[in-house]
């Protein structure tokens, strides 16, 4: 049964080198087909610095950055909610020192 790493579902292997055609092959023999070397002009662009600066800069364009009452409102709900908490966690270790106080006298 055919998986994710072998011909059968349309992936390309990330190695440099996988077998290829294996099933044409007389037993025992296995034919390499090494990716890196058939496209070395494909890996030579991809590593284009201005490509990789170019492409960073229209995918930050996308970003949509939230507003400055959004802000605000994050800000307070955040310090809402830590505040909540921290009382709550005084309380309970006002309780169980209390507690333990008179229990060991």
């Amino acid at each position: 049964a055919p998986d994710s790493k072998s011909d059968g579902w349309g992936f390309e292997s990330l190695l440099a080198c996988h077998p290829h055609d294996h099933s044409m092959q007389p037993s025992g023999f296995i034919e390499w087909k090494c990716n890196a070397l058939e496209h070395k002009e494909e890996i030579a662009m991809k590593t284009d610095f201005m490509t990789y600066f170019r492409n960073s800069k229209l995918e930050l364009s996308k970003v949509i950055f939230p507003t400055k009452p959004q802000v605000k409102q994050a800000f307070f709900a955040v310090f809402i909610v830590v505040t909540f908490v921290a009382v709550f966690l005084a309380l309970v270790d006002l309780l169980m020192s209390s507690t333990l106080s008179a229990i060991l006298g």
